[in-house]
């Protein structure tokens, strides 16, 4: 191209320009900003331009350059949320070694976005006086707990999850101890050579921090759970408790002596440092020769473990300690006499629970008050955090860990290169367990809605369904102790004769099975009947001999399990029927406890041979807002819509999409089931012989089963149909109502059936109203035939 056809363009293209680029926006000032929507919790603003239309405007394609409205956001801040507690629970009883009562409440609402908190004590007692006596059996730990030497010493440790802590006694088998050593004794504790592991950690995404991270580990510590000795206060404390489970009592124990013990660890010392950079300096030092440390603004560091004095000059060391420095090699030989825990494994407190009098028994409601204690520290109580921030619940308020890049009090304010809308899910409480199933386990569900993933963002990490073992027991109202060997005794032990007493001692049941007669002693050739658990099916012979030996003969029959057991599905989602145990052969319906929801995935269940659910329910089977409302059209028939000029049957499968409102009978399976109203009738508009049931769940019951097949039989030769609503009523049904009237109240009419009356032992001629009234009431007949009855 020459010069002289480029330059027209040029001079086109700066034309251009010079138009599009004319327009002064300033010339027309915003007006002011209006009030926010809300005061908190993130309303909006919004301004608009004052725009003269004059030649300036309309010359200088103002109307494209200039911004004519404008909106933002306006307070960020979340809305204060207030504490609120619980009302407190009933008093315990009397504790003979503490002669207090006490009773608790929880946090209902924890205190958050600056909300007010909650200053009322979660737990109160009062003294009472015990009707049982605070008695521990002694145990002699003296001589079973010494070095070599003969000297005794003692760990201590603390860990609380509710961040209070409190002390917790336990002799163990090594010379490492946390806080306090009384004398050296090597037993179970592995030695190696100080090892130094040094992490550096460059953040090149904004280039401002350094962190050195160093950790020396001198010794590895592991617990053995038969080499623990309890002290006397933790034992009488334990022998205090009731047989019955008593969460005031039982939460006690987790607020004196905390939750969980050190299982096995890492002994030694940490050391951090962390630098901050100009940015711009760090660049230049990048690009150049020079030191990190020299040009840090600003740093801290942290030491754990090792002697105080060595730790602190160490600390302070504020631009760093090179390995090679004296400062540095002092406290890492200090770690040796006074090292810390690095890092560590828990276990439960309730592991400990052994070896004393009605262990199983505690052990068991120790658990169950432990997950009642950790559920009521449980951040998914809180609200959401903005930006994705992270919620934890300390005591009764709850606090915002920000993300990189968000920052405030809650995590509402963003820096300036933040722009991520994401919004990360995070998970809602557990449900609570279900009922221990014939199969020994028991089932709790959560979702990921607190709140649920959005705009990209994560979900939640974890199971969103949790299953375990459990007992069922038969003496739920008694006192009853079980001991390590989980046999199960009433005051002495059941398990051998009274003194003096011949014949045999009362039996073990077998595996999901209880004793009938139940009784400390039997004669000789006496029998003892074992029963099964619900849920259980008796297979071969349940009766036992007492045998001249002073045994019982070997059990020739065993309990089986023959149900399908509840299944396990979110709270918002209702089963009908709902009992613990289905029988095969047996179905279940799933619906949305909120009619405005749907549910995703198949409604209708059958209990197999396999004892299993078929088909398999999903395990994310939840309910959503998803549904879609079906809207008769009212130029045509129910079932029917409009094409073109005339009405035809709406296709089957476009009603797949629509809640299933209506039990009804199909004659063709012999069942009811669920359908929606737009399948229901574009059905019975394609020929389906469907019969309408009810609005709602089907109840499965014999009996109504038993009438809807009448009913469906007898519909053919009725002399009245009437339709009602959806349904259709015959001559025994009030058409009003759609339900029974009496046989007296049937019109006289020729009697053409006769009936064989089960509950009178005779026979009667009835008409097809009248028998049609029995059967609606629940009587049992048998159709002999369609005349006269003969005479006997």
């Amino acid at each position: 191209m020459d010069h002289s056809s480029f330059c027209p363009i040029l001079l086109f293209i700066l034309a251009l320009v010079s138009v599009t680029s004319g327009c002064f926006c300033d010339h027309y000032p915003w007006s002011s900003w209006t009030f926010c929507t809300k005061t908190c919790g993130q309303g909006s603003q919004q301004r608009s331009r004052n725009v003269r239309y004059d030649d300036h405007w309309k010359k200088n394609n103002c109307a494209t350059l200039c911004k004519t409205h404008e909106s933002r956001m306006c307070a960020v801040e979340e809305c204060p949320i207030n504490c609120q507690l619980t009302d407190f629970g009933p008093w315990s009883e009397c504790s003979p070694c503490a002669k207090k009562m006490f009773r608790v409440r929880s946090v209902l609402t924890p205190a958050q976005f600056g909300g007010q908190d909650c200053t009322q004590s979660l737990m109160e007692d009062r003294s009472c006086h015990p009707a049982k006596k605070c008695q521990i059996e002694a145990v002699n730990c003296k001589d079973k707990f010494t070095c070599d030497n003969g000297t005794s010493f003692i760990f201590i440790f603390f860990f609380s999850l509710s961040f209070y802590f409190y002390a917790f006694f336990v002799f163990l088998s090594f010379y490492f101890l946390y806080f306090y050593i009384l004398v050296k004794c090597v037993i179970y504790c592995k030695f190696f050579s100080c090892l130094l592991v040094v992490f550096s950690d460059i953040s090149l995404q904004d280039s401002r921090y350094f962190r050195a991270h160093q950790v020396i580990a001198t010794a590895t510590f592991r617990t053995k759970s038969s080499d623990l000795y309890l002290s006397a206060p933790f034992l009488e404390f334990l022998n205090s408790l009731p047989l019955e489970y008593n969460y005031p009592l039982y939460r006690q124990i987790f607020q004196l002596f905390g939750t969980h013990y050190f299982a096995s660890g890492t002994l030694g010392g940490q050391y951090d440092l962390l630098y901050q950079y100009d940015h711009e300096t760090f660049l230049s030092y990048v690009s150049a020769s020079g030191s990190f440390v020299q040009t840090s603004e600003k740093s801290l560091s942290t030491v754990k473990g090792g002697r105080s004095e060595y730790a602190a000059a160490l600390a302070w060391e504020k631009s760093g300690a090179p390995p090679d420095s004296t400062v540095y090699k002092d406290w890492i030989k200090s770690t040796i006499d006074n090292p810390t825990v690095i890092n560590y494994q828990l276990s439960p407190l309730v592991d400990l629970v052994r070896g004393f009098p009605c262990a199983v028994t505690k052990r068991r409601h120790m658990a169950r008050a432990l997950a009642e204690y950790q559920a009521s520290f449980d951040s998914c109580k809180c609200a959401p955090c903005p930006n994705s921030g992270r919620p934890v619940l300390s005591g009764t308020e709850c606090l915002c860990l920000c993300q990189t890049g968000t920052y405030g009090s809650n995590c509402e304010k963003r820096a300036k290169d933040y722009t991520s809308e994401a919004v990360d899910g995070r998970w809602n409480c557990w449900s609570s367990w279900t009922d221990c199933d014939s199969s020994l386990k028991r089932y709790r569900t959560r979702s990921c809605s607190n709140p649920a993933p959005q705009r990209g963002g994560k979900s939640c990490e974890g199971e969103n369904r949790q299953q375990e073992e459990c007992t069922i027991s038969i003496f739920q109202e008694q006192n009853v102790c079980i001991n390590d060997d989980d046999f199960v005794t009433e005051g002495d032990s059941e398990s051998e004769l009274p003194p003096g007493a011949s014949g045999c001692p009362k039996p073990k049941p077998p595996a999901n099975s209880y004793l009938r007669i139940n009784q400390r002693q039997y004669d000789y050739g006496a029998h003892e009947e074992f029963v099964c658990f619900t849920g259980f099916q008796m297979e071969g012979y349940q009766l036992i001999r007492c045998l001249q030996g002073g045994t019982w003969q070997e059990p020739k029959g065993r309990c089986i399990k023959k149900t399908c057991s509840r299944p396990t599905v979110p709270e918002d989602i209702n089963i009908t029927p709902d009992k613990k145990e289905h029988s095969v052969g047996h179905d279940i319906t799933l619906r949305c406890a909120d009619t405005r929801k749907k549910l995703q995935g198949p409604r209708n269940y059958v209990c197999t041979s396999a004892l299993t659910w078929d088909p398999p329910i999903p395990p994310n089977i939840n309910c959503n807002a998803d549904v879609q409302l079906f809207v008769q059209d009212s130029r045509c028939d129910k079932g029917q819509q409009h094409d073109g000029s005339k009405c035809v049957c709406i296709p089957r499968e476009d009603c797949r999409k629509y809640n299933e409102d209506f039990c009804v009978f199909d004659p063709a399976t012999g069942s009811m089931r669920m359908m929606s109203f737009c399948a229901f009738h574009a059905g019975r508009c394609h020929g389906d012989k469907l019969y309408f049931m009810n609005d709602g769940p089907c109840e499965t019951s014999e009996a109504r089963l038993d009438y809807a097949k009448f009913r469906a039989s007898m519909s053919e030769i009725s002399s009245v149909r009437v339709p009602c609503g959806s349904d259709t009523c015959y001559e025994w049904e009030v058409c009003s109502s759609c339900g029974c009237i009496t046989a007296r109240d049937c019109p006289i009419k020729e009697n053409t059936y006769c009936l064989n009356l089960q509950w009178l032992r005779r026979t009667k001629k009835m008409s097809l109203c009248g028998m049609g009234a029995l059967k609606c009431g629940g009587f049992k007949f048998e159709i002999l035939n369609e005349s006269e009855c003969e005479s006997s």
